[in-house]
């Protein structure tokens, strides 16, 4: 499914989060009723997904076999995407709508741009070239968000070459 047919923004419920099940679904209340629910990120997330924990789902179509999709779950003042395909949708929106104070009056010139031996999610206009890599987490230690949350060669070249973009005159960022 493309994440662009994803968020349609008027299908976002709240929920309560209950349990999981497995590594890909989990019981979560929604109005006042238990909901299977699908979980597109495997990874453990037990500092996101504990019991009574605020989470936002978004409605699936009638021929899924979950009615709701887990798109994110909250910790304290963060909302933590648990849904990989879900913050280039959302980084790609906050630029429209200058929503991000570090990149107000730029836009998205690329996306998905060789940078060395990676593929970088943005390129954004401006004076200097400027490169985007949007990552998700999951970890929280004391209410702070920590990437990388699982050992990933592919997560690391990516700040690696964004290293040397910025060594070169570049701007490099990552969201």
């Amino acid at each position: 499914m493309k994440s662009e047919a994803l968020v349609e923004w008027h299908h976002l419920v709240g929920g309560s989060f209950i349990a999981k099940v497995n590594r890909f679904a989990a019981m979560v209340e929604v109005t006042g009723i238990e909901r299977y629910t699908y979980i597109p990120n495997p990874t453990p997330a037990a500092e996101l997904l504990t019991p009574d924990a605020d989470v936002l789902l978004i409605r699936m179509s009638p021929h899924h076999k979950t009615k709701y999709r887990l798109l994110a779950a909250r910790i304290g003042s963060l909302w933590a995407t648990l849904d990989t395909s879900i913050p280039n949708v959302v980084f790609r929106e906050g630029i429209k709508r200058s929503l991000f104070r570090e990149f107000i009056g730029r836009t998205v010139r690329k996306e998905n741009v060789r940078l060395g031996k990676s593929i970088i999610d943005f390129q954004l206009s401006g004076r200097r070239i400027t490169y985007v890599e949007v990552k998700s987490y999951t970890l929280v230690v004391n209410g702070t968000a920590l990437f990388p949350d699982a050992v990933t060669e592919r997560g690391s070249r990516h700040l690696r070459e964004l290293e040397a973009a910025a060594a070169g005159g570049a701007q490099a960022f990552m969201v």
